[in-house]
């Protein structure tokens, strides 16, 4: 197949599939309950941050007004739009 000559196209295709697959696998690592307001807390259990958490090292994209990190809720969300694609 000659798309799958083009540097891009086998990176894009990778990128989509390892979302693909995080996203079937998310009920085994994330979290049950997005609708948990989560704080974020130092190692000496101060409270450094409340919702909408801005990204760092913690929530790579950040997280909503919940707390819910909004990286888990696009990987979960992903299989749902992959599914409507194949209708």
């Amino acid at each position: 197949m000659k798309a799958l000559n083009y540097k891009n196209t086998i990176i894009g295709l990778s990128i989509l599939e390892i979302v693909l697959i995080l996203s079937l696998l998310y009920p085994l690592y994330g979290p049950d309950d997005f609708n948990k307001v989560m704080y974020l807390y130092d190692k000496k259990g101060n409270l450094i941050g409340v919702p909408p958490i801005p990204p760092s090292s913690h929530y790579l994209l950040g997280s909503d007004r919940n707390g819910a990190d909004i990286l888990l809720m696009m990987i979960y969300g992903a299989k749902f739009t992959y599914y409507q694609l194949l209708e």
